[in-house]
């Protein structure tokens, strides 16, 4: 795996403990500066590829809420009546 280096000014190092502690306090995590970045960096190679799955699965949830849909309409149009909730 390649490794990298980051030079940072001493007030952007301030800064970016500053987002890594807020980071920890939110999510509940103790993540040092050198783990939040490698996290955050991963998530960002992958972004496309989630997004990708995600768009999917939406594509595939609305499919199936357009069949289930059509098939009560077509209960309803013979005559079915709908269940009652409760």
């Amino acid at each position: 795996m390649p490794d990298y280096t980051i030079s940072l000014t001493g007030e952007q190092a301030a800064r970016l403990q500053e987002i890594v502690t807020e980071y920890n306090h939110q999510a509940k995590t103790l993540l040092d500066v050198a783990a939040f970045l490698q996290q955050h960096v991963q998530e960002i190679a992958i972004q496309r590829d989630l997004q990708d799955a995600h768009n999917a699965l939406l594509k595939q949830a609305e499919a199936d809420v357009a069949a289930g849909v059509a098939a009560v309409k077509t209960r309803l149009l013979q005559g079915d009546k709908p269940k009652p909730k409760g």
